[in-house]
C-alpha cells in the first residue's frame, strides 16, 4: 500500500438564486437523487452513479397507494375478516385517492 493519501478534489462553491434552489430541491425530491448527482446529471447528461439513500416522493406515494389497494382487496374478498370496518364512502374516498395518486405519479393533473 502506498503511504501517500489521495487528496480529494476541492469542492466547487455555487450560490444558487432562490428560484434555482427551489427547482433543485423539487427535482431532487422528484427524482430521488442527491443534489450533487442531480446537478452532475443535468450538466453532463450522464446517468447518475447512484440514487439518494431516501426514497423519492414517487416511491413513497406508490407504497401508500399499494397499501390502500391491499386493504380494499381484503375488504372485497372477505369483508367479515377485514382488518378494519370500511363504509362504502370510505372505500369510495380510497379509490379516488388511489386514482389521483396514479395521475400525480404519471405527471398528470387529477
Amino acid at each position: 500500500m502506498s503511504d501517500k493519501k489521495k487528496k480529494r478534489k476541492a469542492p466547487i462553491s455555487y450560490r444558487a438564486s432562490k428560484k434555482a434552489k427551489e427547482i433543485i430541491e423539487r427535482e431532487t425530491k422528484r427524482t430521488g437523487l442527491c443534489r450533487n448527482a442531480y446537478i452532475d446529471m443535468r450538466i453532463t447528461n450522464a446517468k447518475p452513479m447512484r440514487k439518494s439513500r431516501s426514497p423519492s416522493i414517487n416511491e413513497k406515494m406508490l407504497g401508500e397507494l399499494l397499501a390502500q389497494v391491499i386493504l380494499l382487496n381484503q375488504v372485497r374478498l372477505k369483508p367479515e375478516n377485514a382488518i378494519t370496518e370500511l363504509s362504502s364512502s370510505t372505500v369510495d374516498e380510497a379509490i379516488i385517492d388511489i386514482r389521483n395518486g396514479i395521475f400525480l405519479l404519471l405527471g398528470k393533473k387529477p
